[in-house]
């Protein structure tokens, strides 16, 4: 029997791909080697466990620095002993901790799944990750703006893309204004880690602050930080929800019109990424907001689902720009192109799935 062991730099608890996809695409016997960060119980299932259990220090810099040695010495060392007929680095971060196992036992033999940017700029990292990538035998990426700064390889593709219930969705809410007369206000929503991104959130309740036209709404962790600014400044068309439950993040979207993804840019782990919120958009015919140089502008343009609104450009009338653009959508043409969006995703991800079942068996 087959054996097969994923590698993560983290907990596995916060890696839903390792379940949703690869533990039923995944013949055999399954390991997962794993950096138990966080000190939870983990739930992994018909996978056998590899756990480094020691904590990671938040302060002090050689700390840290010793504590990723100390793992990079188990990972290898698990690796190294024993004979798996495939490895799958579940994130960049985990092919830099297998670094020399991969090249001195698994060339070929192992699978670097691209999840987010990994410090390639930094010429170290950029070495490794080049050696990494040319000796894969499989390079998949949740986003393929990520090739700009990998080495050349025969790129597969995912995309982090659920087929949504809508058994709490009231489906029609979500082209309710499509029609060039919407109902007012238009809802502006971010749902989602809010705590993480409050200085655009600022940016963005400036920018429409009690704009009778528009009403923005925040709800996830964090949104809380949110209230006492909009009663410090009298901003009365903002509405804040709190933390909510995985399987009702979708009916939050009922009555929603625009979606909000304005992380920023000008940073390599936001210029390069997709958002899943690029995916929720075309699954409810809402535009999406994103930040000019991105990723996600070239994203929505190329399929003509979205908005640039620049943050930082505070000379514009964006209220006036974003509503004559809403106002005048075409809902065909709109509704085709989150379609073929969505067709265009699963597709990657069915070639991918056809890919790695090969590569696997």
């Amino acid at each position: 029997m087959k054996k097969t062991c994923f590698v993560l730099s983290g907990n596995a608890y916060l890696c839903p791909y390792l379940f949703n996809f690869y533990v039923d695409n995944t013949p055999g016997e399954k390991y997962l080697v794993y950096w138990n960060r966080d000190g939870v119980e983990e739930t992994l299932g018909s996978i056998k466990g590899i756990e480094y259990a020691k904590p990671c220090p938040d302060t002090g810099l050689l700390r840290r620095l010793y504590s990723y040695f100390a793992y990079m010495l188990f990972v290898n060392k698990q690796l190294l002993n024993s004979d798996f007929d495939h490895i799958v680095l579940l994130n960049t971060i985990a092919g830099y901790f297998a670094f020399p196992a991969l090249l001195i036992k698994y060339r070929k033999r192992y699978v670097m799944d691209v999840r987010d940017y990994g410090g390639e700029f930094n010429p170290i990292l950029g070495l490794m990750s080049r050696a990494i990538v040319s000796f894969a035998g499989i390079v998949v990426l949740s986003s393929r703006f990520y090739a700009a700064f990998l080495a050349p390889s025969e790129y597969s593709y995912v995309h982090n893309l659920q087929r949504p219930s809508f058994s709490d969705l009231d489906a029609s809410s979500c082209v309710n204004s499509l029609n060039g007369n919407p109902s007012l206000p238009i809802v502006i929503a971010f749902i989602g880690s809010v705590g993480q991104y409050i200085e655009q959130h600022v940016k963005l309740i400036n920018m429409f602050k009690n704009d009778s036209r528009f009403r923005l709404m925040f709800a996830g962790a964090g949104s809380e930080k949110l209230k006492d600014y909009c009663r410090n400044n009298h901003v009365e068309n903002v509405q804040l929800l709190g933390r909510f439950a995985p399987e009702k993040m979708y009916s939050l979207y009922t009555g929603v019109n625009i979606i909000h993804n304005l992380y920023g840019n000008g940073d390599p782990f936001l210029d390069y990424a997709i958002s899943n919120k690029m995916y929720i958009a075309a699954q409810l015919h809402m535009p999406i907001l994103v930040c000019p140089n991105t990723a996600m502008e070239t994203m929505a343009s190329d399929y003509g689902i979205g908005f640039t609104l620049d943050l930082d450009n505070t000379n514009v009338n964006w209220p006036d720009l974003l509503f004559e653009y809403y106002t005048s959508l075409d809902s065909n043409s709109f509704i085709k192109g989150c379609e073929k969006l969505l067709t265009d995703a699963y597709d990657d991800n069915q070639n991918y799935s056809d890919r790695y079942t090969s590569f696997i068996s």
